[in-house]
């Protein structure tokens, strides 16, 4: 899957189909990119570091809704920027999943 918008506009140009696209990195305007293509599923995007391992429960569900928000229903797969820090604590994993439900 293309990592970065502008590789999705890349490949599109080379004629290949995108059925996902997966945002690694935190700061991308979900809204803007749904408004462009709503037919793609996009994953992330939660950052790993300054959230996930040192922001509060309550941080992180009112993250989630964000998000949750501002995409359409079933195009967002919530996670932590690809993977966990080592140290992330379990309650910000369990506020992270409670929040997607």
């Amino acid at each position: 899957m293309p990592s970065c918008w502008g590789e999705k506009k890349k490949v599109i140009g080379m004629g290949c189909k995108i059925e996902g696209f997966d945002i690694l990195h935190s700061g991308f305007d979900f809204s803007k990119a749904f408004q462009a293509d709503d037919k793609l599923i996009f994953m992330g995007n939660l950052s790993p570091l300054s959230l996930m391992q040192h922001g509060s429960p309550e941080d992180i569900k009112a993250a989630v809704k964000e998000l949750i928000d501002n995409s359409p229903e079933g195009l967002l797969i919530i996670s932590a920027s690809g993977e966990f820090a080592d140290k992330t604590p379990k309650e910000n994993v369990r506020a992270m999943i409670e929040a997607t439900l």
